[in-house]
């Protein structure tokens, strides 16, 4: 089914429902979806804590690690892990 063909039959059946509750309810269902659709365009990911990032943010925090470690302000990954391992 095409998206012309899609719209058109969901045209034809909120035209001809005539009870109240269900237009409100598929009105409700199309408008948390549509919220949905829109807060997953906004993540691009997830910081280390799992909170969602904006690409805006991910583009500054990209930066200001790359700054952070063209300035010599990072370890070894040898020198990481066995930091980890006194966690």
């Amino acid at each position: 089914m095409s998206v012309i063909e899609i719209r058109s039959s969901i045209g034809k059946i909120v035209e001809n429902t005539q009870d109240e509750a269900i237009l409100k309810e598929y009105y409700a269902i199309l408008l948390s979806l549509l919220r949905v659709q829109d807060r997953m365009k906004e993540v691009a990911a997830y910081d280390e804590e799992g909170t969602p990032m904006t690409q805006k943010q991910l583009r500054d925090a990209v930066s200001s690690a790359s700054k952070r470690v063209n300035s010599g302000h990072s370890i070894h990954h040898e020198e990481a892990k066995r930091q980890a391992q006194n966690w």
